[in-house]
């Protein structure tokens, strides 16, 4: 099974702030598999994002999906783990290597990753 996997994540009203993230699981079709949002407490814009894709690529391994499309519009997030950029980052550099792991152990070479503008991700904004 193949699914997309769209993530956000922000920090209100400032960064840091107030942070939460959402994910957004759907199928083939465009049809919700599954939503998730949560409330992260006192945390970085990027972190929250980080926290997106995560529990994100968690909830799409459980549910059985073979191959994972990511849709995400955090730049940060989007090349760092492809590894065009590094993350200097300390207090993001276990998310990093938590994400790169998740996607090692479930998916393989059956994952992509791509950014978009914030527009094109309506589904995890919302």
């Amino acid at each position: 099974m193949r699914a997309t996997l769209f993530t956000d994540g922000g920090a209100r009203p400032t960064n840091p702030g107030h942070a939460g993230f959402s994910c957004v699981i759907c199928d083939d079709d465009g049809e919700t598999i599954h939503e998730e949002a949560r409330y992260l407490g006192w945390r970085t814009n990027n972190e929250a994002e980080y926290m997106g894709l995560i529990v994100g690529i968690k909830l799409a391994a459980d549910r059985g999906i073979k191959y994972l499309e990511i849709i995400s519009d955090s730049q940060l997030v989007v090349n760092q783990i492809t590894g065009n950029w590094m993350c200097k980052q300390d207090h993001l550099k276990h998310l990093l290597r938590e994400a790169q792991a998740l996607l090692k152990k479930n998916y393989g070479d059956n994952w992509h990753i791509q950014w978009t503008k914030r527009d094109g991700n309506k589904e995890a904004d919302k």
